[in-house]
């Protein structure tokens, strides 16, 4: 057996955040930990409504992603959409 759900929805043209926003000094972010699919529980997951909820009131957001893919592979389309680039430099977490 196979279920499909599909949820449509409208969103405001300036509130509509897509992967060609990035820009050349955004900052990187991932909520919770990484590597849940190689475990089996890409299925298995909670949003982090409060993560977003603090990012958003302390960043101007400019793109987003899931990252069911992995990390480098997702964060690699962004960068080509936004046609910017990425370095590894660790900040400071309060």
């Amino acid at each position: 057996m196979l279920i499909s759900i599909s949820v449509l929805g409208t969103v405001a043209k300036d509130k509509c955040v897509l992967r060609t926003g990035a820009k050349a000094s955004d900052a990187v972010f991932v909520t919770g930990e990484l590597g849940g699919s190689l475990a089996g529980k890409h299925l298995d997951f909670e949003p982090r409504l409060a993560e977003a909820e603090w990012l958003a009131g302390n960043f101007s957001i400019h793109a987003l992603i899931d990252i069911s893919d992995g990390l480098a592979g997702d964060l690699r389309h962004i960068l080509k959409a936004s046609r910017v680039g990425a370095n590894c430099c660790p900040m400071p977490f309060p």
